[in-house]
């Protein structure tokens, strides 16, 4: 099936995330381009395979940037916490964009990494 950023709009979603690794720079350009004519917030998504270097020239562009620190469709992969690194550096690309992660993050990867702050 195709979605449209028009009618996912008009139904009423706030945001649109796309697999970033799913596109080229240029088709990644041009559909947060359509998101954003469309009304919503554009993100994209990164999995743990996709570098963060792919952001560079997009990060300004996009509300959001999505990083899978897991898989969510299988429990036995567990959190990886090396995807924070993801998340610093793209940090550091963008000061003030909303990251979020996901992935298998459990209140034990959560308390185990407070406690070793």
């Amino acid at each position: 099936a195709v979605v449209s950023t028009q009618s996912t709009g008009e139904a009423g979603c706030d945001c649109f995330l796309f697999q970033l690794e799913t596109v080229t720079d240029e088709e990644a350009k041009t559909l947060v381009g359509k998101i954003k004519e469309a009304g919503m917030k554009a993100g994209v998504a990164l999995s743990q395979e996709c570098e963060v270097s792919r952001l560079e020239g997009l990060v300004k562009d996009v509300d959001l940037v999505h990083i899978s620190c897991g898989d969510p469709c299988h429990d036995d992969v567990p959190f990886n916490p090396e995807m924070l690194e993801k998340v610093a550096a793209t940090r550091k690309m963008h000061k003030k964009i909303l990251i979020e992660i996901e992935g298998n993050v459990t209140s034990d990867s959560v308390f185990g990494s407070a406690n070793n702050d």
